[in-house]
């Protein structure tokens, strides 16, 4: 076995310590040059943006509308109220009250309110003041409009977003011409069939013409009566006309079958999965997330306008009111801000999931009943230069989310619209959808018609 020993400090040498009075520690040390990226962090502003938009659950929304409005539509009025206001063609002198309706009817912010002011007092001590008088300006015999409901009497803004769709929502396609024949100049359809195609025909092909883009190229498939045929080619001889022609060969075509004047067609990607890539059609919900007081608005400051207001000093109206002024068209710049930030969470779409996109919607409240309420929904192909579509006809376009309030004055019976609250629908954009590229694709957005009330504003000497 080894023999250990310890051997106490004072043995190692002569008058040793008895304790360790050092402690060595050993330092290992590292020198390298401090490069300049070494200490800058360079940060994506772009990336950073999508980083924080991400996470973000709630959004401030704000932003400014201009409002270009041309009035063209020239008529008079058996309510005698409005006849005194009309902007007119001439200046009264020559008793021809023939006008058009004061801008004051389609402005976001209306001029014409009601006001009341203190006038100013004058005493020599308190014993001689007898109170306060007051003078009005406006008028009150049609509607009171004051500067608080102003910004909220014409046309009232929300929130939305698209929380379903439908396939069911009735169309009309027309042509020119005084009679309709369905297939010949009228097309009646669904949003859930397709989109409309005018058809032209050759010795060798059909050339289909849409009044929108067909979002189809060259080697897809079109879907008619329940057939797909290969699209050949697109377009012609004009420009941009690959968005909206198709060339298809007769020679698919079985013997004996034509094509009519007017046909509805659905986009195929992949002939030999009809069922899986044939695009489907449909007409967007939207749910209303705000309610009419939740978003303030008022004119932008320092901003100017390119258009000059239109109006004029009158000689008389037909009340026989001299020098009235009179305005036809102005142009409108305004800001508007939600005051409370909208959150998404819980919130989903049409397709399940949670929304992208958030729509300022809006809707035109028809405050004064000067036109026929609820307006009709239509879309970009339902509007033609020359005559009204089919389409608009009946009250199975109307906007059956919007709803109004008859309100009898001088006989007459004018309805005006009521607000809408949260969790009302109304009706959006006509869309695209195919299940294999999973993405929608906007056909038209919607458009609301709005008519004058006949028995308010008697269009008849339109000019055309």
């Amino acid at each position: 076995m080894e023999k250990k020993q310890i051997i106490l400090p004072t043995r190692k040498y002569e008058n040793a310590p008895s304790e360790e009075l050092q402690v060595r520690i050993g330092l290992d040390e590292e020198k390298s040059l401090l490069r300049i990226d070494d200490r800058d962090i360079i940060l994506d502003l772009s990336e950073q943006f999508k980083t924080e938009r991400d996470e973000c659950v709630r959004y401030k929304i704000y932003g400014k509308i201009k409002m270009i409005f041309r009035n063209l539509y020239l008529g008079t009025s058996p309510y005698d109220y409005l006849e005194n206001k009309l902007a007119l063609e001439g200046n009264g002198e020559d008793l021809d009250f023939s006008g058009y309706l004061p801008y004051d009817e389609f402005a976001f912010l209306r001029k014409d309110i009601f006001r009341e002011t203190t006038n100013d007092v004058s005493i020599g001590s308190l014993s001689g003041f007898t109170g306060f008088s007051i003078t009005t300006t406006g008028d009150t015999l049609h509607q009171k409009v004051t500067p608080i409901t102003a910004p909220y009497h014409n046309w009232n803004i929300y929130l939305s977003h698209v929380y379903s769709h439908t396939k069911t929502f009735p169309m009309k396609y027309t042509l020119s011409g005084a009679t309709k024949t369905e297939g010949s100049n009228l097309l009646t359809f669904t949003s859930g069939d397709g989109i409309p195609f005018r058809v032209s025909s050759t010795v060798n092909s059909y050339k289909l013409i849409s009044p929108i883009k067909h979002g189809m190229s060259q080697g897809e498939y079109i879907i008619i009566n329940s057939t797909p045929y290969y699209i050949s080619s697109v377009g012609d001889e004009y420009y941009d006309s690959q968005n909206y022609v198709l060339n298809l060969y007769k020679t698919q075509f079985l013997t004996g079958v034509t094509l009519n004047q007017l046909v509805i067609g659905k986009r195929c990607t992949n002939v030999n999965n009809i069922t899986g890539s044939t695009s489907e059609y449909y007409v967007h919900k939207h749910k209303i997330l705000t309610s009419t007081n939740d978003y303030i608005m008022d004119k932008v400051g320092f901003e100017s306008l390119i258009f000059e207001e239109e109006r004029k000093l009158l000689f008389q109206n037909k009340n026989g009111d001299v020098d009235p002024l009179v305005e036809r068209n102005r142009m409108e710049s305004v800001l508007f801000d939600f005051k409370v930030p909208v959150t998404l969470t819980g919130l989903t779409n049409n397709l399940n999931y949670t929304p992208t996109e958030v729509y300022v919607t809006t809707l035109f409240r028809n405050g004064n009943g000067y036109f026929n309420y609820p307006p009709k929904v239509g879309y970009s192909f339902h509007i033609h230069d020359y005559w009204i579509d089919d389409h608009f006809i009946g009250t199975s376009t109307n906007e059956t989310g919007m709803t109004s309030t008859p309100m009898i004055v001088s006989g007459i019976t004018f309805y005006t619209g009521n607000t809408l609250t949260k969790g009302d629908v109304v009706t959006g954009a006509f869309v695209e959808y195919n299940p294999m590229e999973m993405k929608e694709r906007v056909i038209s957005e919607s458009f609301h018609k709005i008519i004058s009330n006949q028995l308010v504003f008697d269009l008849s000497l339109i000019h055309i």
